[in-house]
């Protein structure tokens, strides 16, 4: 079930500035691999948004179904 954390939690999902801070602070850290995991990530309106802020903040984007794609062309396949 789609969002269904919702239902348990008065959080609100991030909106893509707030992902981008948090990209920041992750790289500052030392986190190196973000995983995306779930079926909930290929819900994502945004998700090529999401996925080439987390590249561009120098993080590597993971997923079995994203191994081996660019966030480019993850853009270009959730289009489709």
């Amino acid at each position: 079930m789609y969002r269904i954390w919702e239902s348990f939690s008065n959080q609100k999902e991030l909106n893509l500035s707030k992902i981008e801070i948090v990209a920041e602070n992750l790289n500052k850290i030392g986190t190196g691999i973000i995983d995306l995991v779930g079926g909930e990530p290929f819900q994502q309106d945004d998700l090529a948004s999401v996925v080439s802020i987390l590249v561009n903040k120098g993080l590597t984007v993971c997923n079995r179904l994203l191994v081996g794609y660019s966030a480019l062309s993850i853009g270009l396949l959730l289009r489709n």
